[in-house]
C-alpha cells in the first residue's frame, strides 16, 4: 500500500510495510557461481568444438572396431562373415578417415596460426608449441593407420587360409590398442591446438588494436 506524505516543501511517497509481511530471503551467492561455471564450461565448448567433435568420432570409432572383432570370432564358414567383413571395412575406412582429419586440422590450423605470428609480429613461443602438438599428432597418426594396414593385410590372407585366423584376431586386438592410444594422444594434441589458436587470434587482434589496425 503506497501513502503520500505532504511536507512543507515537497512530497514524500513513502512505502507503508505490512506487519503480515515476511521479508524476502537473501539470495545465496551459491547459484550465480555455479551459474558462473555452467556459463564458462558453455562458452569453451562452443569456443573449442573440435576436442568434442574428435572425442565423439574416435569413440563411435573404437565402438565400430571392436564390434568387427567380436563378429569376426562369431565367424564360422560363411556364417556371420558378410557382417564381420561389412563392419571391418567401415571401421577401417571411418579410422584412417578420422586420422585424415587430424593430419588436415593440424595442417590448416597451423598454417592460421604461423600466418597470424609472422603478420601480426607476434612472440614465436606458439610455433614451437604448433610443433610439438602436430608431432606428437602425426607420430600417432602413423601407428593408427599402420595398425589398421596390418590388420587389413592378416585378413585378406587369413579369408583364403583359415589358419591365418587367430593371428587375423591378435592383429584386430594390436590395431584397436593403438588407435585408442593414438585417440587418447590426438585428443590431447587437438584441444592443445583449439587452445594455442585462442590464445595466437587474441593476441593478434589486441595487437591489431593496438597499432590501429583493427
Amino acid at each position: 500500500m503506497i501513502g503520500l506524505s505532504v511536507g512543507p516543501t515537497r512530497s514524500v511517497f513513502r512505502r507503508q510495510v505490512n506487519p503480515r509481511q515476511r521479508p524476502l530471503p537473501r539470495r545465496s551467492a551459491r547459484p550465480n557461481r555455479e551459474n558462473g561455471r555452467r556459463a564458462d564450461r558453455d562458452r569453451r565448448l562452443v569456443q573449442y568444438p573440435m576436442p568434442r567433435i574428435f572425442a565423439s568420432l574416435a569413440v563411435g570409432d573404437l565402438i565400430v572396431l571392436s564390434a568387427a572383432a567380436v563378429f569376426g570370432l562369431l565367424v564360422d564358414g560363411e556364417r556371420v562373415y558378410p557382417q564381420h567383413f561389412g563392419l571391418a571395412l567401415f571401421a577401417a575406412l571411418l579410422t584412417v578417415l578420422i586420422h585424415a582429419i587430424v593430419v588436415t586440422y593440424f595442417a590448416a590450423g597451423g598454417r592460421m596460426i604461423s600466418q597470424a605470428v609472422f603478420i601480426g609480429g607476434l612472440d614465436r613461443e606458439p610455433l614451437a608449441r604448433l610443433r610439438a602438438g602436430k608431432t606428437t599428432a602425426i607420430r600417432w597418426v602413423a601407428a593408427g593407420v599402420g595398425g589398421i594396414i596390418l590388420v587389413v593385410c592378416v585378413g585378406a590372407t587369413a579369408a583364403r587360409d583359415g589358419a591365418w585366423a587367430w593371428p587375423h584376431f591378435a592383429s584386430a586386438l594390436a590395431a584397436i590398442i593403438a588407435n585408442a592410444m593414438a585417440f587418447h594422444f590426438q585428443y590431447e594434441a587437438v584441444a592443445g591446438q583449439s587452445r594455442l589458436m585462442d590464445e595466437v587470434f587474441r593476441e593478434y587482434q589486441r595487437h591489431r588494436s593496438a597499432t590501429g589496425n583493427a
